[in-house]
């Protein structure tokens, strides 16, 4: 793990994993990452459970990233099914990844954020992560399979476009 390693955590993976050399522990990692997203979100619901429409937001936002972490659960099952041609990603990234956001947790339950630096958190949490986008990790051994996950692929892009609107509501409120 080097330093430039830890800036790195929303670029592209460089390295295309074939689905022989182990992925599933890549995939396992990548649905640590969503849950550990889901977690942040929910916190933040918890941190603003007094306003129903921000505890709201949060908690879709939290659910969405469990429905990611399913999706990864089931990649790895159609991984078997030699759906999956190859991965996308290194395993040191996401694991460093996945450190990241453990470390965010927890300084933010030390330091509790308000509402407007939690979509800012959010924002930024959401451009770092891009690369453990399902869209970004897996190449389908046929394209059929990729229409499957189209609502996914395009929950994760939109994701960040909510993120800013909320914030843009909540500055010009």
């Amino acid at each position: 793990m080097n330093d430039s390693s830890t800036k790195n955590i929303g670029k592209s993976a460089d390295i295309t994993t074939s689905i022989m050399d182990g992925t599933q522990d890549v995939l396992e990692v990548c649905q640590s990452i969503k849950l550990m997203c889901a977690e942040i979100h929910h916190y933040f619901a918890e941190l603003f459970k007094d306003d129903r429409p921000t505890l709201l937001f949060w908690k879709r936002t939290a659910m969405e990233e469990e429905n990611n972490a399913k999706e990864f659960a089931l990649i790895a099952k159609l991984r078997r099914q030699n759906v999956i041609h190859s991965l996308r990603i290194d395993l040191v990234d996401a694991e460093i990844a996945l450190i990241y956001l453990r470390t965010l947790l927890e300084r933010m339950k030390d330091n509790p954020p308000s509402h407007e630096e939690a979509l800012r958190t959010s924002i930024k949490l959401e451009e770092k992560i891009t690369t453990y986008h399902l869209n970004n990790i897996v190449e389908f051994s046929d394209p059929s399979f990729r229409k499957l996950f189209a609502a996914a692929l395009l929950a994760d892009q939109d994701r960040i476009i909510i993120f800013r609107k909320a914030y843009d509501q909540l500055i010009d409120a």
